[in-house]
């Protein structure tokens, strides 16, 4: 007997179905083996990520701003901190040095984000 496309589509449906589960398992076993998780650790991606963002929430979020501007921020209080403070004798080469590791931290991220920087 022939299928009708009704029918063969449904079956193609529950296949696909039947498919993606068996991924979404195989993801999530590559994961634990990957990450360590305990034998004893069964939940799923999804309910530790909402654990995760309840906690989050609890203790006021992830930091501020995107990744590219805390990278610069983190790179500016680099410099920040090897500027010797009140040593007049070096005040001529240490001007600027905040706002150019600022530039050079653009440059960086940029660099990397576009695939011409191997690493940050």
């Amino acid at each position: 007997m022939t299928q009708s496309d009704a029918d063969r589509a449904r079956a193609y449906r529950e296949r696909k179905k039947e498919q993606q589960a068996r991924d979404e398992e195989l993801a999530e076993d590559l994961m634990r083996l990957r990450w360590g998780y305990a034998p004893s650790e069964t939940r799923t991606w999804a309910e530790r990520q909402a654990t995760a963002d309840r906690i989050m929430a609890k203790c006021g979020g992830r930091p501020g701003g995107d990744a590219r501007t805390r990278y610069i921020e983190e790179a500016v209080r680099a410099a920040r901190s090897v500027t010797p403070q009140g040593d007049l004798r070096d005040a001529k080469a240490e001007a600027g040095r905040e706002e150019r590791a600022g530039k050079y931290a653009e440059w960086r991220w940029d660099g990397y984000v576009s695939g011409e920087v191997a690493s940050l």
